[in-house]
C-alpha cells in the first residue's frame, strides 16, 4: 500500500476496508516475533509520498542482509 496520509483511520485495499494499523503492520509485524532481520530501503515516490521496499533476511544473518540492501539501494539509485 502507499503511505497513508497522517490521521487516516481506515484504508481500502483490494476492495476491502481495514484499519490503517492492521494494513500497515500485516506484512511487518511477524518479523518482530520471529527475530528475522528486516530493513526497508527507499525506492521512490507515489502520489508525492515516499515508498520503500522491505527486505527480510535469515535469522542470525544481519550482515548478509545489510550487504544485500546496499546492493539493492545502489541499483535503485541507478
Amino acid at each position: 500500500i502507499i503511505p497513508p496520509r497522517l490521521g487516516t483511520k481506515t484504508i481500502t485495499f483490494g476492495g476491502e476496508s481495514s484499519t490503517t494499523r492492521a494494513l500497515t503492520l500485516r506484512l511487518t509485524q511477524l518479523f518482530n516475533l520471529t527475530g528475522h532481520p528486516v530493513i526497508t530501503i527507499p525506492c521512490g515516490t507515489v502520489e508525492g509520498l515516499p515508498i520503500g521496499v522491505q527486505l527480510v533476511g535469515r535469522r542470525g544473518r544481519t550482515e548478509q542482509l545489510l550487504s544485500l540492501a546496499s546492493i539493492c539501494e545502489e541499483a535503485i539509485r541507478g
